[in-house]
């Protein structure tokens, strides 16, 4: 059976859709019915804490969902906490440059060196259902205007998994609220999109369900938004 991190860079996608989750759900093992293939507990938004957080981890997992946590920030602790949680991938906000991008490797690094050390039995614990040494998806998320002056460099940084862009969070960055359709916007993610590409990172796109469809649909890719986006999404 192969591991989360084989089935992305394999297929270059995530299970394709993903939701985001800010609270605890008590319909989580329902979500496989929206098409969804992953679960992004979302700690930067939300209010879960560390238990509740453990708790919709292994209910996903038990439901045949992928795992990712959003870090409360790119800091060194709060990606700690993340990687400490059980999940299988870390998801990281407001990554502005390459040193941010390296210190999410970096802390993966120190965590994996970790495991090793207090020996295969701990280290699966620590890792939840992961496998003893199986490699965590990384992935950062492109959301401001710095992020995207060093998007060449931050795509360079080796341990990168899956480039997210998020157009809703850029518009407002940009001084376009709303306004994903601009055309200086769009100028603006076709570069970008081409940059991760040509990096040979998965691209990923999150909240934009336009903008997942264009730039994803025959090209792979992964998406996510929050549950309301999704439901509203498969009532149309």
């Amino acid at each position: 059976m192969r591991t989360m991190h084989e089935k992305v860079l394999a297929q270059g996608q995530l299970g394709a859709l993903g939701v985001s989750l800010l609270s605890t759900s008590p319909a989580i093992e329902a979500l496989g019915l929206l098409g969804v293939g992953w679960v992004l507990l979302d700690r930067e938004h939300g209010t879960l804490d560390d238990t509740q957080a453990s708790a919709m981890l292994a209910a996903a997992e038990a439901a045949g969902l992928l795992t990712l946590v959003r870090p409360a920030s790119a800091e060194t602790e709060a990606l700690a906490q993340a990687l400490a949680s059980g999940a299988q991938g870390v998801l990281t906000p407001h990554v502005r440059d390459e040193a941010d991008a390296h210190a999410l490797v970096e802390a993966t690094s120190v965590r994996r060196l970790q495991s090793v050390a207090v020996g295969a039995d701990q280290a699966a614990t620590l890792a939840g259902s992961a496998e003893p040494g199986e490699p965590t998806l990384l992935c950062v998320q492109i959301e401001d205007v710095a992020a995207l002056w060093n998007l060449s460099a931050i795509v360079a940084v080796k341990g990168i998994d899956v480039v997210f862009i998020d157009p809703v969070a850029l518009s407002w960055a940009l001084g376009q609220p709303g306004r994903h359709n601009a055309p200086e916007l769009v100028e603006i993610l076709d570069e970008a999109v081409g940059q991760i590409r040509a990096a040979g990172k998965t691209l990923g796109i999150a909240n934009d369900l336009l903008a997942a469809q264009h730039y994803l649909a025959g090209d792979g890719g992964c998406f996510y938004a929050d549950l309301p986006t999704l439901l509203a999404w498969r009532a149309l």
